[in-house]
């Protein structure tokens, strides 16, 4: 699930939100499809359900997810393009903070850009066109088996009712 950092001074929950915006603008989150529910997160991070039903709750009035009847939350139609827009403000405030402490140090603009190019350079060739995953082989495979089966017990429930 969400690697969650207990140290830093953001609350859990704005993680939670952050991080499923991302999800959703790289397109790991598609429109209109389920994401994690608030069991499964608030059981892989060792959390308060309670964090992870606030984090959902502002997600959903902000019109990035909705709430399914007898499912859980999906991703609303529309929400990429909002959560492409809050990728690239984060990006920018994050860059506004470097280039002041560039500029600060008494670096000039053309030594700004020339290390942020090289870096760039380098990032890029580490990292071609990796994005990070909540998780990774074993633990995947485990959470999605767990989404499928509680997909089916839901859609078993809807069947009966």
């Amino acid at each position: 699930m969400y690697k969650l950092d207990f140290n830093s001074s953001i609350p859990l929950f704005e993680q939670i939100e952050q991080k499923t915006k991302l999800a959703i603008a790289t397109g790991e989150f598609p429109e209109g499809k389920l994401i994690p529910s608030v069991r499964d997160i608030s059981r892989a991070a060792a959390i308060n359900h309670q964090t992870v039903v606030k984090a959902y709750r502002d997600l959903r009035m902000e019109g990035v997810i909705v709430t399914v009847r007898g499912m859980g939350f999906s991703v609303a139609i529309g929400a990429k393009r909002l959560c492409e827009r809050y990728r690239r403000g984060l990006f920018e405030k994050k860059l506004v903070e470097v280039l002041n402490n560039g500029t600060y140090g008494g670096l000039s603009p053309d030594e700004m850009r020339d290390i942020f190019e090289s870096t760039l350079d380098k990032v890029v060739k580490k990292n071609p066109i990796q994005i990070e995953t909540p998780q990774s082989g074993r633990e995947r495979q485990a959470f999605l088996r767990e989404q499928r089966k509680n997909l089916r017990q839901q859609r078993k429930k809807l069947r009966v009712s």
